[in-house]
């Protein structure tokens, strides 16, 4: 946790004595960000509930009646020893327990959901300051529920819907930005954790045939390959592909540009110089708990283009 900290307060660090005003959306895992941060608070359960509607709540509620009915009658019907199965810790063979996770799944994803659709009424466009704000969502994970609406529904969504409403939002924002004459001279840097992989992406031999059942995606060529859109200051015009190595680890130094002396951090920004890199993709299991220690399975070399499976070389 301290060491997750210290990681967020690096750019409150560097910015605020530049005389920067910073805003954290949603800093999922800080505990301890510096006073001068601002940390706007989103009441999700008002928002989840102002989507969903009251008929979609009746509904949840009314299939979680019928079926803690169906449970206790059967808890009633059985024998003594069987009666511990069917209730224990409060759980009542598994349906409270089932529905309790469906109403934390939509304030999870309300509160995200939330935090990006409101995004824009924080862009304080006549701040006296120069700004950076950032923000943390769990877009499109599990369990998708954003719905091509833009509402919250159960069994309407997918991992393609939230990815595609994610982004569409994201070019709401920028067109705002457009409107009110100050995207030109703003810095954007969107980034994603990892890539989805394409069907048939597997394109190295040994990934279905020596990695266990699961790493294989991992492995893919897809999979370390994330989003990263970089718009720099005084830019403007239609995003370009780079073939430039780089990685969503490189995104403190690409923010950290901004400023003369950068954060004090060893990173290069590199979208400002040419570097000769190597990418090392490892898959593991761990048991962090028992003895501390990672268990590589495999692990390979890339250089240059990910997709092209010569570039791989296998360490391990």
């Amino acid at each position: 946790r301290e060491e997750m900290n210290s990681a967020y307060n690096v750019f409150p660090n560097a910015f605020i004595p530049n005389g920067w005003d910073i805003t954290h959306f949603n800093p999922q895992y800080a505990t301890n960000l510096p006073s001068e941060v601002n940390n706007p608070k989103f009441d999700y359960r008002d928002y989840y509930l102002s989507r969903f509607g009251e008929e979609g709540l009746e509904d949840l509620k009314t299939t979680n009646e019928l079926k803690m009915l169906f449970a206790i009658s059967i808890f009633r019907m059985s024998p003594l020893f069987m009666k511990e199965k069917l209730y224990s810790k409060g759980t009542w063979s598994g349906v409270y327990k089932g529905v309790q996770k469906k109403i934390d799944a939509m304030y999870y994803k309300g509160k995200y959901w939330g935090f990006l659709t409101t995004f824009e009424e924080f862009l304080n466009f006549d701040s006296q300051k120069k700004t950076l704000k950032y923000i943390q969502l769990g877009i499109p994970h599990k369990p998708n529920l954003i719905s091509e609406n833009g509402s919250l529904e159960f069994g309407k969504s997918s991992f393609y819907i939230e990815s595609y409403k994610s982004l569409e939002k994201i070019g709401e924002i920028l067109e705002k930005l457009k409107k009110a004459g100050v995207y030109d001279r703003t810095k954007v840097v969107i980034v994603s954790d990892h890539g989805w992989p394409r069907p048939n992406d597997n394109f190295h031999p040994s990934f279905t045939t020596k990695v266990p059942r699961g790493y294989e995606r991992r492995m893919s060529g897809g999979m370390v390959n994330p989003l990263l859109i970089v718009k720099d200051f005084n830019s403007k015009g239609e995003f370009r592909v780079s073939n430039r190595f780089m990685s969503n680890a490189d995104v403190p130094a690409i923010v950290c540009s901004a400023l003369k002396d950068g954060c004090n951090i060893d990173d290069i920004d590199p979208t400002k110089n040419k570097l000769d890199r190597e990418l090392f993709v490892t898959t593991s299991t761990s048991n962090l708990d028992k003895d501390k220690k990672y268990n590589v399975i495999e692990q390979y070399s890339v250089k240059r283009n990910i997709f092209d499976a010569k570039n791989w070389e296998r360490k391990k």
